[in-house]
């Protein structure tokens, strides 16, 4: 059922750049890394969860150096210097 779902849902979406973050997303919350990898590269940009998911995508591959890159594009200071994380690496990691 779900690949039936997956299928129609990316025959729906495959025109919209918009989409292939979906599709990502969709990719990702089935464990299929490598392929949700590829279609977060062809969006034409990433919301920050996304860009959780694709960093995540890498280190679940064992890809440590793309995913440490990613990881330090999502880390951020806050104005008192603490090193903050945004909520949806907390509870993914």
């Amino acid at each position: 059922m779900r690949k039936i779902l997956f299928t129609l849902f990316t025959f729906i979406c495959s025109a919209n750049f918009y989409c292939q973050i979906e599709i990502g997303n969709a990719l990702y919350e089935n464990f299929e890394y490598a392929t949700a990898i590829k279609y977060y590269y062809k969006a034409d940009s990433l919301d920050q969860d996304s860009k959780i998911n694709l960093a995540l995508s890498h280190y679940r591959i064992k890809d440590y150096l793309n995913a440490e890159e990613l990881f330090k594009e999502i880390i951020r200071y806050v104005e008192d210097g603490r090193l903050v994380l945004s909520r949806s690496i907390q509870h993914a990691v």
